[in-house]
């Protein structure tokens, strides 16, 4: 009874709130839902793989490969993990994944109440409750089978476990945010911010001359990352190996086009500032005035510190927030310049930035109306109701987008790709037919079938290769008309490696070796090959939003 009476009040709230988001995630992935795309494959078949004892194996494969899977070698392996779970109970791949989802999005709404409660009181701990739910963002990271969710309620949890006070050496709180910073590593690699984060926090919070005690740091800083370290160095060990497998990231300086990345993440902190307005000068200066609003209170919180007037859960909040902060957007940054250029800041990588954002101005929102009410009554108003009114533009957004997720499913899970006459032929192929595609993704999803990819490279020496490889097999190249930008263009490939077009159709074509072509040519495969299709046709699949 007594630990009853110590809970937080917000504790009972903070409960209802999560059962809702994990209902809402439901309802949000269920038929047409969820969404779909290239990244779930992985997911789902390393987990669906896992579940059947065969290890983190992915159902496709270099076309050169003799094998139709391949090891999962560019995704870290929680995710996949915890889908497998689901799948050795009995349930289905994405039944099991929709669990993990809306479980992690509980886990997520629980943390960030207790975090805004411990830091600013429940009219803070609702004020974040609301800016989070209100969030499109939240929408479209959950909408679809991404680690995104796992990865935001691990982030959460670190960063509320990293706000508690700290007493002396506090081997149990290292050990935690280690495991948490561990974990989030291995769902998503850019959880090494997390990692990153734990050190220098253990490091920084040595009391004494920075000179004087760099003994005590470093040894500080290596008992915040033993436990990180150990795990990942097992997970680099114990990793599966594909020497075939084409490389993902390669180190380099990539500041081309850096310019267009970060006006992207600009246009993203927009949307978010400033929802439901178009593109365009209002939204601009909507963004910056909610921006401006949004400075004053870090201005305050800031000048409230200094002076040594804010509360001390407050400003370890705030302390705890930035660090994570910086250190997720210096590992993302560093990333896009040094190993990916192709790392846009959209919804999806920047929805932590988000996240912990909602956490920061709900704190402080809720912390100059505790302190202003008395003298400045109508400010205070006034600024509720700022606040109410972006959660319901906010909120308009959203429902915008549940109800196109309700309506369309959302990328390959959309009628034109689940109704596609390409998947319907590849679902009748006999057993034994060994298929090819520029979007092995969507055959898998519509069909279960492992599906290999096609050549990167459209050189004759390639193309010849590949149409020998196929007349072996007496195998299928299925031709999408929506192109990807991974592959060599089919109809090009097609025509280099002497192929035959036996079916056509509005969304694409099925290319096989001259011997497998039936005698007479069906009459949607004329002998003389049309131009593909236009992505944009009726029939056609719709192109595909890699990045929500």
């Amino acid at each position: 009874m007594s630990r009853l009476r110590a809970a937080p009040k917000i504790l009972f709230p903070a409960i209802l709130l999560g059962l809702a988001a994990f209902s809402g995630v439901i309802d949000l992935t269920s038929p047409p839902g969820p969404s779909l795309d290239p990244d779930a494959l992985a997911y789902l078949g390393a987990g669906t793989s896992l579940a059947h004892g065969d290890g983190l194996r992915v159902p496709s494969a270099a076309w050169n490969s003799a094998d139709t899977t391949a090891p999962l070698v560019h995704f870290p392996p929680a995710f996949p993990a915890a889908i497998a779970v689901g799948v050795a109970a009995g349930s289905t791949p994405i039944n099991s994944a929709r669990f993990v989802e809306a479980t992690a999005a509980a886990v997520t709404i629980v943390a960030l109440l207790l975090a805004a409660n411990a830091a600013g009181g429940v009219i803070a701990a609702l004020t974040v409750a609301g800016i989070v739910f209100a969030t499109p963002a939240m929408i479209i990271v959950h909408a679809g089978i991404l680690s995104e969710p796992l990865f935001l309620a691990l982030l959460v949890l670190f960063t509320w476990q990293l706000a508690r006070e700290k007493r002396g050496a506090d081997i149990t709180r290292t050990v935690t945010l280690g495991a948490l910073a561990a974990a989030a590593t291995l769902v998503r690699y850019a959880g090494i911010a997390l990692v990153i984060a734990v050190v220098f926090e253990a490091m920084w919070t040595v009391s004494g001359p920075l000179l004087a005690a760099w003994r005590e740091r470093v040894r500080r800083g290596f008992e915040a990352g033993i436990v990180p370290a150990v795990a990942l160095a097992l997970w680099m060990i114990t990793r599966p190996h594909h020497e075939g497998a084409e490389k993902i990231r390669e180190v380099g300086i990539y500041t081309a086009g850096f310019g267009d990345t970060i006006i992207a993440g600009f246009n993203t902190a927009a949307r978010w500032l400033a929802p439901g307005l178009d593109e365009g000068s209002a939204r601009t200066l909507a963004a910056i005035a909610v921006a401006i609003a949004g400075f004053t209170l870090v201005f305050r919180t800031v000048r409230a510190a200094r002076k040594g007037i804010l509360p001390a859960n407050e400003l370890r909040l705030y302390r705890a927030s930035a660090i994570v902060l910086f250190s997720y957007a210096a590992v993302v940054t560093a990333s896009r310049l040094l190993a990916d250029p192709g790392i846009p800041f959209d919804e999806r990588i920047l929805s932590p930035v988000l996240v912990l954002t909602a956490l920061r101005v709900g704190v402080a929102a809720a912390s100059f109306w505790r302190t202003a009410i008395v003298n400045h009554r109508d400010v205070v108003l006034l600024t509720m109701g700022l606040v109410a009114s972006w959660i319901w533009a906010s909120s308009d957004v959203s429902l915008g987008w549940i109800r196109d997720y309700h309506t369309e499913g959302g990328d390959l899970a959309g009628h034109a790709w689940t109704a596609s006459q390409l998947t319907a032929w590849a679902a009748k192929a006999p057993a034994g037919t060994r298929l090819y595609s520029n979007w092995p993704a969507a055959i898998w999803f519509a069909t279960s079938r492992a599906t290999s990819e096609l050549p990167a490279d459209l050189d004759s020496a390639t193309a010849k290769e590949f149409g020998a490889k196929l007349a072996r097999e007496h195998g299928a190249m299925l031709a999408f008309n929506v192109r990807a930008e991974d592959y060599a263009p089919p109809d090009s490939l097609a025509a280099l490696a002497g192929l035959v077009a036996v079916e056509r159709w509005p969304d694409g074509t099925v290319w096989r070796a001259p011997a497998d072509a039936p005698a007479s040519p069906s009459a949607s495969a004329s002998a003389s090959a049309p131009a593909p299709a236009s992505a944009a046709s009726a029939n056609a699949p719709a192109p595909i939003r890699l990045h929500p």
